[in-house]
């Protein structure tokens, strides 16, 4: 969405530490890795990070809803 707003500098947040991790790392799962790749490409400053599940309510929510 934001790549497609010309936007780039992207910001990662996840509830989920290993998320962060194996992102930070390069480690993404054999299914996204042409997605991550055409994705970093297009990006000139990605800021990984952890947060607190309560902090993370919109996607909580949407995660629920199987959106």
């Amino acid at each position: 969405m934001g790549l497609a707003r010309g936007w780039d500098s992207l910001v990662v947040e996840s509830d989920s530490k290993a998320a962060v991790q194996a992102l930070q790392k390069n480690e993404v799962h054999w299914q996204f890795r042409t997605s991550w790749r055409k994705i970093m490409q297009r990006v000139k400053e990605l800021t990984l990070q952890t947060i607190w599940r309560e902090g993370n309510f919109a996607a909580d929510i949407a995660a629920k809803r199987g959106e």
